[in-house]
């Protein structure tokens, strides 16, 4: 499946709005679909946000069907990734980052984003 940086940002925003540390949001089947994203769209993403750290998550793979993701919450990293994606300007950025070094990308830009935003802010 390819990577989609507006399923992403839907996931993390959908996410963020409705976790709140304690009890999780469900991502299961075609129940994880996200308006008009279909649920293994939105669980391929949600494997790619929780292999890369931006969400807290545990996970249930059953021996047939798709996984469950029970999201806590999104990480430091994840809110990070979610404010930098919100920016026109950083997403173009962070999107070339993380298509050119791939999940070691997708990693690294919540610190890549810190130092744009320290330095749009001045700091």
């Amino acid at each position: 499946m390819k990577l989609d940086f507006d399923v992403l940002e839907k996931l993390l925003a959908h996410l963020e709005e409705n976790t709140n540390g304690y009890r999780p949001v469900m991502l299961s089947g075609q129940a994880a679909a996200l308006g008009s994203i279909d649920g293994d769209t939105v669980l391929y993403h949600a494997k790619v946000l929780h292999d890369a750290g931006m969400i807290d998550a545990s996970v249930s793979r059953p021996l047939s069907g798709p996984p469950t993701y029970a999201v806590l919450s999104l990480t430091w990293q994840g809110h990070q990734l979610l404010e930098g994606m919100r920016n026109d300007t950083l997403k173009s950025k962070i999107v070339g980052h993380i298509k050119s070094l791939g999940m070691e990308g997708l990693k690294q830009a919540p610190a890549l984003l810190v130092g744009a935003l320290a330095r749009e802010a001045g700091i």
